[in-house]
């Protein structure tokens, strides 16, 4: 069974820690990297990594922002799927939760790039000035099989304010569990 985070502990680890590892596996991170958790501080994580030094790390959660959705978009959507799927067994995906939800890939796509844009937005703000943005888009790989991964993030980017998340973090990473889904925002990109 799937928790809905009724134990402190497990909002932490779905939110802040479990992200933390996957983020290193996708930049393949060295056993000796360390890492500092610092969640009363405006950076969630420090990172000391291997000789580009220190980095410190605000991490997010996006979740698809479904049309017609029976709760508030993002974790308490989440939230529902969770609490559905402990009392039956399966949630619907989609928005409705209780009940089957006829999606397309436009829909998908549609839904995940607001997800993440509206994650990029709420964390542009001054006190994360030149931290770097790990935002989590766990579910994403179930729904991203017709448009590819960087395209959602790249046109989630733009909608947030490229220029803006350019200035405000001193990187980016948009990543799922699957070690293809990784997007990181740079100078080139």
């Amino acid at each position: 069974m799937m928790r809905a985070q009724s134990e402190k502990w497990a909002k932490e680890w779905t939110e802040e820690l479990y992200p933390l590892s996957v983020l290193a596996d996708h930049k393949a991170f060295s056993d000796a990297d360390k890492f500092c958790w610092t969640p009363d501080a405006a950076a969630d994580f420090t990172l000391r990594i291997g000789h580009d030094g220190t980095i410190k790390v605000q991490n997010t959660m996006a979740f698809a922002e479904w049309p017609d959705s029976i709760g508030k978009q993002g974790g308490h959507l989440h939230k529902l799927e969770m609490l559905q799927s402990n009392k039956e067994g399966f949630a619907y995906l989609g928005g409705r939760v209780t009940e089957p939800t006829v999606l397309d890939p436009c829909t998908d796509a549609d839904a995940w790039r607001n997800g993440i844009a509206n994650a990029l937005k709420k964390k542009l703000r001054p006190e994360y000035v030149g931290l770097y943005l790990a935002v989590f888009a766990q579910g994403c790989a179930v729904h991203m099989i017709e448009t590819p991964f960087e395209q959602v993030v790249s046109s989630a980017i733009e909608q947030a304010g490229r220029g803006e998340c350019q200035r405000i973090f001193g990187g980016l990473y948009v990543f799922d569990a699957p070690s293809g889904l990784f997007f990181e925002l740079s100078d080139a990109t």
